[in-house]
């Protein structure tokens, strides 16, 4: 009975480091993320009714749980903040508040890219560089 218990920890312990090891690998979006563009696709006529302008737009993701946004509109400078979950491939800002946004997202060690349905099959998507 002892060299099974043994044998068996010694599985669990290696699963563990596996797991983990695997999770360690995976980007975080945690950090600070710099807007460089915004595109459509699938819009058709509707593409060029979309503003992809995003010049100076940053989002602050931190580990508590939490988000700042700083951008500029027409020379005048704001900021704001909210909260953030991650669930699966989804981004969900603001949840608590009933006035939430969930939107796809992709992510790699310094590319974080936003997608937003719009209807119909078409995507608004920013892409932010990591800073």
């Amino acid at each position: 009975m002892h060299h099974f218990s043994n044998q068996f920890a010694w599985v669990c312990c290696s699963l563990l480091i596996l797991f983990s090891s695997c999770k360690d690998d995976a980007p975080e979006i945690l950090g600070t993320w710099v807007c460089n563009s915004g595109y459509t696709e699938e819009c058709g006529e509707f593409s060029d009714s979309f503003d992809t302008e995003c010049d100076g737009f940053e989002v602050t993701f931190l580990g508590d749980g939490t988000y700042t946004t700083k951008y500029e509109f027409e020379d005048v400078a704001y900021e704001d903040d909210g909260t953030y979950v991650i669930s699966g491939d989804f981004l969900i800002l603001n949840l608590e508040s009933g006035n939430e946004a969930a939107d796809r997202f992709t992510l790699t060690s310094s590319e974080l890219q936003i997608i937003q349905e719009q209807g119909e099959g078409c995507q608004l998507i920013w892409v932010y560089d990591r800073l």
